[in-house]
């Protein structure tokens, strides 16, 4: 069960559009399938002015989150579920008109979807012949599943602005808007714009229309012309009776757009259409086979296939990496591995000698704090292809993994490319596995500067003063607040195992205690703040972070599980290395602060 809460202080017309709800929500037999299912269940709060609807969960989310999604991945919802969807919604469309309801609010925002949409990538990959990953196996035999006995995926909701009205019954009838004009720019109607609002069922047709055209296209439609018809186009994968309906619907003359009955007619026909062209035939037959028709090599002919795929991603030969791919090459083999406690200026290095000079040294820069090489528990550190590509700044290359089956595998014993990314700051390859991929952006993974113990891709970035890393995970939402395998959140490990500039790791203090400012007095297991780690840990002489993070609210009078404030903690310090650890006016304040 789900809860929507309206707020109605701000504005006494919110409880006239939540009784509009409740009232055209309950027309609605709990039987119609394509209408989001109302619980008949609601509730005043007389105190905040609030009423609350309660109605059935839908896991999906809405149709502009998906929407959204493509938008990010560069990518549109696969044609087959498109119109599928635009069959759905036409038929919900028409399920308020025989009820006499206008809706005059549809939009994706407004379409309930009741399983989550997972299926695109392994949809697109099928229909462009690209190799199927065991889990595009496995999501395609869980579509295939789904389509058997097909339940309804899309509900029409949010009858806030709907009306009842005889125009619903009546073709050449509309309703004028009692509340003004209502809706949401670019879906509505031209007739419905300007002064006098003239809402009917073409109008609903005509959102229809705006609605199909951003769900081909991953864009939003654009405002609607007051003198002219409006040109959506989509592209050419998609049924040419899809294209016609678009056309028709977003006409500018309400008489020339189809009624709901005619529309659900025409969309039925172009999903006939797609299935007659055997795409489903066809993606059950990928799915089926995929596996069977990959090359079977004797392993010694794989590993050289694999060494020279390691050696194209290490220059960055794209055009070579599709040719080894199709004979056979393992787009998730290792690029290299590290062998547990070995010395790091040894020979290791001859593994990756193919790699061009800027990711060896990058790799020595991360891990020459420690003198000898450490890895997970239980086996090496390996470095997947993935993983060695965003090392090397390689958007093109990453992307062509990816998109030929690469995949991030959680392990214990792997560094991941998005880790690698962050710490190195590469922006556009964060971006493009995030927004594009799906990456987990606060997934933990081996941590590449020890190479023992599980981080996130925040903590790492942090870790090595990746300031342009930092801040943008935390504009793409990475949590602050999420600690490693060490038990320790990012800000306790900044300036503890770091060779970066003591500037940068300022400035990821900065960033990390303005997006989230709880982390300052964070405590860890030992019941340790950021301040109290950097204290006991830190044999750098740079106390400018102390200093930043007491001027930023951190309370060196708090004390750790053992009874220890900051300042007993440095006092130890102090005595185990022989000299102080901070400047003596930092010591000074510390003492001070202790003591009140």
């Amino acid at each position: 069960m789900a809860c929507k809460a309206i707020d109605c202080s701000a504005n006494p017309i919110y409880a006239e559009l939540a009784s509009r709800e409740i009232t055209t929500w309950s027309a609605f037999s709990i039987s119609e399938k394509y209408i989001a299912s109302f619980g008949r269940d609601a509730t005043w709060t007389d105190r905040t002015k609030t009423i609350k609807l309660y109605m059935e969960l839908y896991p999906g989310g809405d149709l502009q989150r998906v929407i959204t999604a493509c938008m990010h991945q560069e990518s549109t919802v696969h044609p087959f579920i498109a119109t599928y969807w635009a069959m759905e919604i036409a038929r919900g469309l028409r399920a308020c008109h025989d009820r006499g309801i206008i809706h005059r609010d549809l939009k994706p925002g407004n379409v309930l979807l009741s399983i989550p949409y997972t299926y695109n990538d392994v949809l697109w990959k099928v229909t462009g012949g690209w190799e199927l990953s065991d889990n595009d196996r496995k999501l395609g035999e869980q579509f295939c599943s789904w389509f058997q006995s097909r339940p309804p995926w899309c509900h029409i909701s949010d009858f806030g602005f709907g009306k009842f009205t005889p125009a619903a019954y009546l073709s050449g009838q509309h309703s004028r808007g009692s509340l003004g004009t209502v809706g949401t720019v670019g879906y509505l109607a031209p007739e419905v714009l300007g002064e006098e609002p003239k809402f009917s069922v073409r109008s609903d047709v005509y959102s229809f229309g705006c609605l199909v055209y951003s769900l081909c296209t991953s864009k939003p439609p654009p405002a609607s012309h007051l003198r002219e018809d409006h040109l959506l186009e989509i592209g050419s994968m998609y049924p040419k009776r899809l294209k016609d309906i678009i056309a028709r619907a977003v006409k500018f003359d309400p008489e020339d757009r189809p009624g709901s009955r005619e529309l659900l007619n025409e969309v039925t026909e172009a999903f006939i259409d797609i299935q007659e062209d055997g795409i489903l035939g066809f993606i059950r037959y990928s799915i089926a086979y995929s596996e069977r028709t990959k090359p079977q090599y004797s392993p010694d002919v794989q590993r050289k296939l694999d060494d020279l795929l390691r050696r194209a991603v290490a220059t960055e030969n794209c055009e070579l990496m599709e040719t080894l791919i199709d004979a056979g090459a393992d787009v998730n083999a290792d690029s290299f591995s590290v062998p547990r406690y070995e010395h790091r200026e040894g020979n290791i290095w001859n593994a990756i000698h193919a790699f061009k000079d800027g990711v060896v040294q990058k790799l020595r820069w991360l891990g020459n704090s420690h003198s000898k090489g450490r890895s997970a528990p239980g086996g090496d550190t390996k470095f997947p292809l993935i993983t060695a590509a965003a090392f090397n700044g390689s958007h093109e290359c990453l992307d062509l993994l990816l998109k030929r089956g690469a995949i991030r595998e959680e392990s214990t014993s792997r560094v991941d490319p998005l880790s690698a990314a962050a710490c190195s700051g590469y922006v556009q390859i964060i971006d493009n596995l995030v927004l594009k991929w799906d990456f987990d952006i606060d997934a933990l993974s081996v941590n590449a500067i020890s190479w023992k113990g599980l981080c996130t891709p925040l903590a790492l970035a942090a870790q090595v003063g990746s300031v342009s890393g930092v801040r943008r995970l935390l504009e793409l939402k990475a949590s602050a607040s999420i600690c490693g395998s060490g038990r320790n959140y990012p800000l306790h490990d900044i300036g503890v195992n770091s060779t970066a500039s003591g500037q940068d790791l300022l400035a990821c203090v900065q960033l990390l205690c303005e997006a989230a400012p709880q982390v300052i007095n964070l405590r860890n297991h030992k019941g340790q703040t950021p301040l109290h780690r950097l204290i006991q840990e830190c044999r750098l002489p740079d106390y400018s972070i102390v200093e930043l993070l007491l001027c930023l609210g951190a309370d060196p009078k708090l004390c750790d599980l053992e009874g220890h404030n900051v300042y007993d903690l440095g006092e130890v310090a102090r005595n185990r290395y022989g000299k102080p650890l901070l400047a003596h006016s930092t010591w000074q304040t510390l003492a001070r602060l202790a003591a009140e």
